[in-house]
């Protein structure tokens, strides 16, 4: 699979708590129009497919003349009145990914809104592109425009301007991500041809976002830096030494030594025929070398069933864990040690 060049984020749901913030700009549209929305849970189902498409077909079925003027109202209160909760952590998370990747907004909320919450969370300088409702239609219109340009290669990493350094790069299907808490936006970005990846805290569960063909689904933040960043994805590139620049964080040397022990660790575990010292490749890391880059025993051994920065080698060289019979046991093992990865990565 191609290595990961660019990642598409959804806003509502995502990267901000939309459930509430929503619904309340909502109920002013919903009593001008008579669309007899009751409670917030059928407002959310909305949100099955594309939320605009949802809306224009209930107004239409509550003789709505004019379909079209109900998501102008929704929008207009949207610029005015929406004023969503970032979801916490996200920030640091989104500022570690543009130090690798072109980041990029596809959502179905107004430029405005998008701009507001971007801007008030510091994160705007570190989107290379923002399409929004106005924009595109779909997020597969959106996704479309990303695939057939090649200058939609170029990002930014928390700065005004653009990495002047990067070529024109006409994405593949398989180098681009889009990251979603919603069944419907997995569907689109799975027909357009690109992966997707979901996020439980938004409107759908993990099991639905998984069942409806999301790669991974995250349960906390920090679990998608450590997914990127852990070759689980193919994007070798994710956090190989800290983010550089306005992007950089502190505890750098500490994920670099992350980044090298894990990489030892998984070469340990590869089967004989792959491992770098294999006949005709070059030798593997010695003891020396891997007990250095795993550095001293600064946590709870008993912590260390997964690829923890700072456990000694011997530690480290512990076999993982069994995972628990059940698809919901392998989530939360697979989860428990992603995560105690990701507060080390981050410098938690």
């Amino acid at each position: 699979m191609s290595e990961l060049r660019a990642l598409l984020f959804d806003l509502d749901g995502t990267l901000v708590q939309t459930r509430n913030s929503s619904w309340q700009v909502f109920r002013e549209t919903n009593a001008e129009f008579g669309l007899g929305v009751e409670a917030p849970g059928e407002f959310f189902e909305l949100f099955e497919e594309n939320f605009f498409d949802s809306l224009e077909a209930l107004a239409r079925s509550r003789g709505v003349a004019d379909p079209a003027l109900v998501k102008k109202h929704f929008q207009q209160n949207l610029r005015s009145d929406y004023l969503p909760e970032i979801v916490p952590g996200i920030a640091a998370i989104v500022r570690q990914l543009a130090s690798s990747y072109t980041l990029m907004i596809v959502s179905s909320n107004t430029m405005e809104s998008v701009r507001r919450v971007l801007e008030n969370n510091g994160l705007a300088d570190c989107f290379a592109h923002v399409f929004s409702g106005e924009v595109a239609p779909s997020k597969r219109d959106a996704i479309a425009h990303v695939l057939a340009d090649p200058s939609y290669a170029c990002g930014r990493q928390c700065v005004p301007y653009y990495n002047e350094s990067a070529a024109p790069h006409r994405h593949a299907v398989t180098e681009v991500m889009l990251i979603t808490d919603t069944v419907g936006d997995v569907e689109e970005a799975l027909k357009a041809g690109i992966r997707a990846c979901g996020v439980a805290w938004g409107m759908h569960s993990a099991d639905r976002l998984e069942a409806s063909g999301a790669e991974f689904v995250c349960v906390w933040p920090e679990e998608l830096l450590v997914y990127l960043r852990d070759g689980r994805s193919s994007a070798g590139s994710a956090g190989e030494g800290p983010p550089a620049g306005a992007c950089a964080a502190p505890g750098g040397g500490t994920r670099a030594a992350a980044v090298a022990a894990a990489a030892v660790r998984r070469q340990r575990r590869a089967p004989p025929a792959t491992r770098l010292d294999a006949p005709g490749e070059a030798p593997a890391a010695s003891g020396t070398q891997r007990a250095a880059a795993a550095g001293s025993c600064e946590t709870d051994c008993e912590a260390c069933g997964s690829d923890v920065a700072g456990c000694c080698d011997a530690c480290a060289a512990a076999p993982e864990p069994p995972q628990s019979p059940g698809g919901g046991g392998r989530r939360a093992d697979r989860s428990a040690a992603l995560f105690r990865r990701a507060l080390v990565a981050i410098g938690d």
